[in-house]
């Protein structure tokens, strides 16, 4: 007790403050830890409380937004909201950009104009991609089913020359390929120096469609164009753009066969008629009619269509080496 200070009578009564009252009193308040006198102090640079400011505490350690305690941790409720509406509107932007991008890429219909939709939203949407294009290939031969520049189409031209390529061994082995630098790939011999050469360095191409050989090649001219956000976007890009084309490729599919069927539909009745007018012509049955059909498609090395067509509009009877059936 120093001199002339006020001797506290309860003072001799009065137990120590335990560790759990003293950490009761520390709540988290941004980047100050608030003592139970009600004194603030400001956190250093490196988020502890500074030498000699009276208030470091046994078993508090004070980190910015928290203050992690004896009883616990507690979470700054503010902090943690921050970065809850921070994440939940990244997350609403990535949902409504993957929403436009796949009407984008269904509002052709077409397979044709989905190929052409793709490669021009290719571009747009992966940064660093200076030209995009679609291999489409079948057991004998691969072609540039799209391109969004005459760069594209000059690329994928010197890869099927020379038999080799990032989007030739997608197009084969399936998967993703990325070439950082062209100039010191040694994958590709013959194409690396040939694309560098007409001013490409960086090359991505990712599979486009299971249910068909095809490979979507994204190309630019600087090296290293496609970082690692770049490619998840091409990822997802390549997924709803194989979406896409599957569903137009169905649904041309469908159009050939409604397609087909109709011309089924009118070829019967175009040989019924002919069948008709002999029966009528030659007093024979109608399985008679269709064999003098057959035997003049045979002659005349035509289809049956097109004997019932000429004999339907000329009532000309077809020739055969008999003219009247047996």
């Amino acid at each position: 007790m120093s001199e002339g200070s006020t001797p506290d009578p309860g003072a001799a009564h009065r137990r120590p403050a335990s560790l759990g009252d003293r950490a009761r009193g520390v709540r988290p308040v941004g980047r100050s830890v608030e003592r139970p006198a009600s004194q603030s102090v400001e956190l250093g640079h490196n988020g502890r409380l500074p030498e000699g400011s009276g208030a470091e505490r046994p078993g508090t350690l004070a980190v910015e937004g928290t203050a992690i305690v004896a009883a616990g941790v507690r979470p700054c409720r503010r902090g943690a909201q921050m970065v809850s509406m921070v994440g939940e509107d990244a997350t609403n932007e990535l949902q409504r950009n993957v929403a436009d991008l796949a009407r984008s890429l269904f509002v052709s219909g077409t397979v044709s104009g989905t190929l052409q939709r793709t490669v021009d939203l290719a571009v747009a949407t992966v940064e660093g991609s200076d030209a995009a294009g679609v291999f489409l290939g079948d057991d004998q031969e691969v072609v540039t089913a799209a391109a969004s520049a005459p760069l594209v189409v000059e690329l994928d031209a010197l890869q099927i020359s020379a038999g080799e390529g990032p989007c030739l061994e997608v197009v084969a082995e399936g998967g993703t390929v990325h070439v950082a630098d062209l100039a010191d790939d040694p994958r590709w011999p013959t194409f690396g120096p040939a694309a560098v050469a007409a001013g490409v360095r960086s090359a991505l191409a990712i599979r486009l469609s299971d249910s068909s050989t095809s490979a979507l090649n994204l190309y630019a001219r600087l090296p290293g164009a496609f970082g690692a956000t770049d490619r998840a976007k091409a990822l997802i890009f390549a997924t709803l753009a194989g979406i896409a084309l599957d569903t137009a490729e169905e649904r041309a599919g469908e159009e050939r066969q409604i397609a087909n069927l109709h011309e089924a539909l009118r070829t019967r009745e175009l040989i019924g008629q002919a069948q008709g007018i002999l029966i009528e012509r030659e007093r024979i049955t109608g399985d008679q009619a269709f064999d003098v059909l057959r035997r003049a498609s045979q002659h005349l090395n035509i289809k049956i269509r097109e004997v019932a067509r000429t004999l339907v509009e000329t009532g000309e009877t077809p020739p055969t080496r008999s003219t009247r059936p047996h």
